[in-house]
């Protein structure tokens, strides 16, 4: 698969697809994205307002290091 933030290679990693998508990605490392937010919103986005969503993400993170989650309030 494709890392929806970066574009490169990707591994899904999801466990509960209804509710987020979790990827695997070299140089993004590991993320969850809302279902929502990865079918509806993502996609949309420009690479650096995706960033900015995973940086976002890792930054509300708790606790800090916990694998981060895209939500809408991280867009």
């Amino acid at each position: 698969m494709q890392c929806p933030v970066c574009g490169g290679e990707a591994q899904d990693v999801t466990e509960i697809p209804i509710k987020r998508r979790g990827i695997k990605c070299p140089s993004c490392g590991e993320y969850d994205v809302s279902g929502t937010v990865y079918d509806m919103m993502l996609q949309k986005l420009d690479k650096d307002a995706r960033t900015r969503a995973l940086n976002s993400a890792r930054c509300s993170a708790t606790p800090p290091g916990k694998r981060p989650f895209i939500t809408k309030y991280d867009l």
